[in-house]
């Protein structure tokens, strides 16, 4: 029992770290327990989020919070699969609630990121930054 609790609390602890460029723009993701942290470098024009339901996955949803909006958007397999959001690269901070991480792709500029880090069945928390 002790194990299996330590080895939880080591799991939440964890961090990954990567980075990619993107259409000129340095990205970093860093990964916490349920938070993917997003960061944009050199970023010159506005970062398009695209949110897709995997194949084979039933209805799910997402939210977005910042300065221009705060809306939830409802994926589904019979009405709509797929948004594509246009974020300016004036709002430097974007959070965004993915209810299941299994259910989804996610895009930022056409690159996928890796949610495989994530608890695939809680909601998890990504934060955008554009610098």
């Amino acid at each position: 029992m002790l194990q299996q609790q330590l080895k939880e609390i080591n799991y939440k602890l964890s961090r990954s770290i990567s980075e990619v460029t993107v259409s000129g723009a340095n990205v970093t993701t860093t990964t916490q327990g349920n938070q993917l942290m997003v960061d944009f470098s050199n970023e010159k024009s506005s970062v398009v989020l695209e949110v897709e339901l995997s194949e084979n996955s039933n209805d799910t949803w997402f939210s977005v919070d910042n300065s221009d909006t705060s809306e939830s958007y409802y994926l589904s397999k019979t009405n709509k699969s797929k948004y594509s959001l246009d974020l300016s690269d004036k709002i430097k901070t974007t959070q965004i609630i993915i209810a299941q991480p299994s259910k989804v792709t996610l895009k930022v500029n056409g690159e996928s990121l890796d949610l495989s880090q994530l608890d695939q069945n809680k909601p998890s928390h990504l934060t955008l930054r554009i610098q």
